[in-house]
């Protein structure tokens, strides 16, 4: 159990008496140690060191603004000093708050609720995956979301709302702020630390892109993202232009989170030689709410003959591997690669956005994602062709997945 002063949701703060942030612990912990994370305009203005006055209670000095949004959070991303006694990492635990009055009424607050019963009975593809009874779950919290005092805790008590679809493409929008209903916890089986040994002078194209030359058979190319903010696909495919020759090639997308689903065919097509099926899916009907299309067929097209790779592919995957990255994986198995490593996460969703009132948004997933084969892989994730278990290990030197992908192609040339 956390509790903060502000707290999370809080509109409404005094800038001028409210000089510093307070988190209660219901643990003793690890005194001296903290990880209070956040950046940006939106990150409190710090006036001193953080401290702890004594092991349950953590604070940290801040000038406020008035007329201000923040939010930060304690423990996030590669920051896990927030620790008990025993050396256990605190659950990241976000705080958005306001100096500015983001006033309310119960019927706004009942409106809003009804809106997003609405928009998840009638229009959320995975209503019933985990079969959540949400008329009832949402009965269960109508009267602490109907007596929000302010939009902002309205937010975030509907996001709330939603932690039982673990959905990661599940989101509350109120501007500036976005709150996300499931925190999604992949094990990594990828090092960048790891393969900077494995695999000395790795060429940067860009944030997102790296390849090598492993010997002069063998090409690898890493892509850690497919956001469209980059072109990562472009950006690949220009990459790839230069191992063209090799015989062999793995393409790493371990750390790959997803983004742009068009992104991932501009390098797919580059492996395909005619039109492939490599994905279904099915939608919401918008003409008739709850009810779905489909099943459509999802299809790679070719690349021009002078940007085609005809050798062997290997792809490297990995619990981290989600959404539009798992279309890519799909991508490239219908182009004949092999994939190994460990199974993906399994979230696909296609996002659609619903008005709940007073600027609250909710993005819900719209379609049912599957195989080629009509197989629904949300929950599930991609299996690989060849699984391995063991990950690089912190402060090594080894990465048994890229070894494993070179073994691949030996066991198809025995």
């Amino acid at each position: 159990m956390l509790k903060t002063s502000p707290e999370h949701g809080q509109a409404g703060v005094d800038a001028q008496l409210t000089r510093q942030i307070v988190a209660r612990f219901d643990t003793p912990m690890r005194a001296g140690s903290h990880s209070w994370v956040g950046g940006g305009p939106m990150f409190p203005k710090i006036r001193g060191q953080p401290g702890w006055p004594d092991p349950q209670t953590a604070v940290l000095p801040v000038t406020l603004e008035p007329d201000h949004d923040y939010v930060l959070s304690l423990n996030g991303g590669d920051y896990h000093n927030f620790r008990s006694a025993r050396g256990e990492p605190l659950e990241p635990h976000q705080i958005a708050f306001s100096t500015r009055a983001m006033p309310t009424t119960p019927e706004i607050n009942r409106a809003a609720l009804d809106a997003l019963r609405d928009a998840v009975l009638h229009h959320y593809s995975y209503r019933d995956r985990l079969g959540v009874d949400w008329d009832a779950h949402l009965d269960a919290l109508k009267a602490d979301i109907v007596a929000s005092d302010s939009t902002l805790r309205l937010a975030t008590r509907l996001a709330d709302a939603l932690a039982p679809a673990q959905d990661i493409h599940i989101g509350v929008h109120l501007d500036p702020w976005t709150f996300g209903t499931h925190r999604a916890r992949p094990e990594p089986n990828f090092s960048g630390r790891v393969l900077s040994h494995a695999i000395p002078g790795l060429t940067k194209h860009s944030d997102a892109v790296l390849s090598a030359r492993l010997d002069e058979h063998t090409g690898y190319l890493l892509v850690t993202t497919w956001g469209a903010d980059t072109e990562p696909g472009a950006v690949a495919k220009a990459a790839l232009g230069d191992l063209l020759d090799v015989d062999r090639l793995i393409i790493d997308v371990r750390p790959n989170a997803g983004g742009d689903e068009l992104q991932a065919r501009t390098l797919a097509a580059c492996f395909v030689s005619e039109p492939v099926v490599y994905a279904t899916n099915t939608s919401i009907d918008p003409d008739r709410p709850g009810e779905f299309l489909g099943p459509y067929d999802r299809v790679l097209e070719p690349e021009a003959v002078t940007d085609r790779f005809e050798g062997e592919v290997v792809v490297l995957m990995g619990k981290q591997c989600m959404s539009s990255n798992e279309a890519f994986l799909l991508m490239m198995r219908a182009a004949g690669a092999a994939l190994v490593g460990r199974a993906s996460f399994g979230a696909s969703g296609n996002p659609r956005s619903y008005d709940l009132g007073q600027g609250i948004r909710v993005t819900l997933p719209s379609w049912r994602a599957m195989t080629s084969e009509g197989d629904p892989f949300e929950g599930v994730g991609i299996q690989p062709d060849i699984e391995v278990a063991h990950a690089p290990r912190a402060g090594g030197r080894r990465d048994p997945v890229l070894e494993a992908g070179l073994r691949a192609f030996e066991a198809r040339n025995p």
